[in-house]
């Protein structure tokens, strides 16, 4: 007879909490962003990527100067194309690539993108980011952040991020 009660208490239980525990909102998981990301992990994995000069046919881009633009392909299989376009320009004529224009959105456009400035800066090295890319999934939005480095006409990207 006690063990029918203890049956009878679960599943009351049961129809109670159940119902909160489905209607629940989804919820973004909360992690942490760096530009220093390192210093956090201490060791992750850098990224290479090859530039290019010549402008994309296959990308629309925005209106700024064809003059010492930089072109590459960032792989990924979270997009359907497989990789993200992004490109470096400079802001001014005489010195290093300062603005870095990223498809953010993974829509295949580069044209409805916001520069990204440098936030520090030498004679031969620009670091952006974070940058926020937001990858489109079956479950809903995927929010991931990368940071970016120019050294010596090179983008190592750390892919590593937290």
């Amino acid at each position: 007879m006690r063990a029918k009660w203890h049956v009878v208490l679960i599943l009351l239980l049961n129809m109670v909490w159940l119902p909160f525990v489905c209607a629940q909102e989804e919820q973004w998981l909360q992690y942490r962003h760096s530009r220093e990301a390192q210093e956090i992990l201490r060791q992750f994995g850098s990224q290479m990527l090859v530039l290019v000069t010549s402008r994309p046919q296959e990308v629309n881009l925005p209106e700024v100067p064809d003059k010492d633009l930089i072109f590459a392909k960032w792989p990924t299989p979270m997009v359907k194309a497989g990789y993200v376009w992004l490109f470096l320009a400079k802001s001014s004529p005489q010195g290093i690539h300062d603005q870095l224009y990223i498809d953010s959105d993974c829509d295949g456009r580069l044209d409805n993108e916001a520069p990204v400035k440098a936030y520090r800066m030498d004679t031969r090295s620009a670091y952006f980011g974070p940058v926020k890319l937001v990858f489109d999934s079956d479950d809903g939005p995927i929010s991931f952040h990368l940071n970016l480095v120019l050294q010596h006409n090179v983008v190592a990207i750390d892919v590593g991020c937290c």
